[in-house]
C-alpha cells in the first residue's frame, strides 16, 4: 500500500512539475518576444538618427560648396 501512495505522490510531483515548466516556457517565449520587439524599436531608432545626421551633413556640406563658389 505505502508503494501505491508513494507512485501516486510522486506522479502528482511530476504533474506539478510539468504544469510550472510549461508555465515559466510560456513567460520565458513572452519575454524573449519582448525583447526583440524592443530591440527591433531601438535599431529603427538608431537607424533613423543615423539618416538624420547624415542628412545633415549633406545639407551642410551643400551650404559651404555654395559659400565656396
Amino acid at each position: 500500500m505505502q508503494f501505491k501512495e508513494t507512485t501516486k505522490s510522486t506522479q502528482l510531483a511530476f504533474k506539478s512539475l510539468e504544469i510550472q515548466v510549461g508555465k515559466l516556457a510560456e513567460e520565458v517565449a513572452k519575454f524573449v518576444a519582448t525583447r526583440e520587439e524592443n530591440f527591433v524599436e531601438v535599431e529603427a531608432h538608431e537607424e533613423s538618427l543615423v539618416e538624420e545626421h547624415d542628412s545633415r551633413e549633406k545639407d551642410e556640406e551643400k551650404i559651404k560648396e555654395k559659400e565656396q563658389q
